[in-house]
C-alpha cells in the first residue's frame, strides 16, 4: 500500500467534509464510555481515503477529528500543511526499524508513544546516543495545537 499522494490536488475543503462524515456518528452528548465504543467501531472498519487508499482510521485520529471539530467547525477539519515541510528527517538505523517491525506485528494496535518508548528502553539498538531520542513530550497546548485554523 502506498503513501503516496495522486498528482492532483484534492480540495481542503472535501477532505474537511470527509473527515466530518467520519465523526459524525459520534459527534453530540453522549457518555464517554459510549463515544469510546462508536470511536472504536468506526477505528475498526477499513475506509477508503480521499487520496485513494483503503484503510483504517486510529482512533487517536478520531478523537483529534472531534476535537478539531468541537473547536472550529468544518473549517478545523480541513488539512493543514507541515510545520517542517522542506526540512530533511533522519532516516531511523535499519535494526531499529526491523525491531519496530517486530513489535508491531505482536501488538498492531500500540501507540506510537509506547512504541517509541520500547525502542528506547531496548539496550541493544543505537537509540540511546541520539540527542533526539526519545522525542520529546510536546506541552499539552501544543498537542491541542492539532486543529486547522
Amino acid at each position: 500500500m502506498s503513501r503516496r499522494r495522486p498528482s492532483g490536488k484534492l480540495d481542503p475543503q472535501a477532505i474537511a467534509q470527509w473527515r466530518y462524515d467520519q465523526i459524525v456518528e459520534a459527534l453530540g452528548a453522549m457518555a464517554h464510555d459510549v463515544r469510546g465504543e462508536v470511536i472504536a467501531r468506526i477505528s475498526a472498519i477499513p475506509t477508503r481515503w480521499p487520496s485513494g487508499p483503503t484503510r483504517r482510521i486510529s482512533r487517536a485520529t478520531l478523537y483529534r477529528w472531534l476535537e478539531c471539530y468541537a473547536k472550529h467547525g468544518l473549517a478545523g477539519l480541513r488539512p493543514r500543511r507541515r510545520k517542517d515541510r522542506g526540512t530533511q528527517r533522519a532516516a531511523l538505523p535499519k535494526d531499529v526499524v526491523v525491531r519496530a517491525r517486530e513489535i508491531l506485528v505482536d501488538d498492531p494496535e500500540l501507540s506510537f508513544t509506547l512504541l517509541a518508548a520500547l525502542l528506547a528502553a531496548d539496550p541493544k539498538l543505537p537509540l540511546r546516543a541520539a540527542p533526539a531520542w526519545p522525542p520529546a513530550r510536546a506541552p499539552p497546548d501544543a498537542l491541542r495545537g492539532a486543529c486547522a485554523a
